[in-house]
């Protein structure tokens, strides 16, 4: 096959997997619980920005649960790599549904869906279209390695906690530890930040939040990565 043939099978394929979903900044749902957006940094270099909504709701559940929207390019101008996401979470803040759409070099979706007892995941690429299922455990984290803001509302801390990727690999068991308020220095101004920590392997995640919930930075330390949110 061509490859420009190859990458419209792979665009049809995709198509047909995220079915008629919206681009996440034209989701509808119930209302706006936050908006923003997010520099990401490594080292003192911006290499991607993120935009993103949290909203009341979810798809067939108006009133129920909350659906995290996000887009984020790399780099922030003209970007090579576009990482969309849509995640649904229950009333619990537990995953129900999540669609991931990549667009770079190579192009590849994915979308789970999180069953009482099981994950299933889909996923189109270059390679194919291949489905799996995982066990699901008691609690279960989405972790997108482009997109930040997944984390915008996290389980509680206390039972045992399990993290499944955008790889759609079996799910692998992550602490979340809640640091409570510390003075925090962000885009050069102190703040009292909420600090919760994510131990996802050597890539260990900082996240903190505002005193009305909101999330305003997110950092790994091992990859000198920060996600700073860009007005707050």
């Amino acid at each position: 096959m061509r490859p420009a043939a190859k990458q419209l099978a792979i665009g049809t394929a995709v198509l047909a997997l995220l079915g008629t979903t919206p681009h996440p900044g034209n989701a509808q749902g119930g209302p706006v619980l936050d908006e923003g957006a997010f520099t990401i940094v490594e080292g003192t270099t911006v290499i991607g920005r993120e935009e993103f909504t949290v909203r009341r709701g979810r798809s067939g559940a108006p009133s129920e649960g909350f659906t995290i929207t996000a887009t984020a390019g790399y780099p922030p101008t003209q970007p090579t790599r576009t990482v969309t996401v849509r995640l649904e979470l229950g009333a619990d803040s537990q995953p129900v549904a999540a669609e991931i759409q990549e667009r770079s070099q190579q192009r590849r979706a994915i979308v789970m869906r999180f069953a009482p007892r099981r994950i299933t995941v889909r996923l189109v690429s270059a390679a194919g279209e291949s489905v799996r299922e995982h066990p699901k455990r008691a609690r279960t984290l989405l972790h997108v390695e482009a997109v930040f803001a997944v984390f915008a509302i996290l389980p509680s801390p206390g039972s045992p906690l399990a993290a499944i990727t955008d790889e759609g690999d079996r799910p692998v068991d992550v602490s979340l530890t809640d640091h409570g308020l510390e003075r925090v220095r962000v885009k050069g101004i102190e703040r009292a930040l909420h600090h919760y920590s994510l131990g996802l392997g050597s890539d260990e995640h900082h996240v903190w939040f505002d005193e009305q919930g909101r999330l305003i930075q997110v950092s790994i330390p091992a990859r000198n990565v920060k996600a700073v949110r860009e007005a707050s």
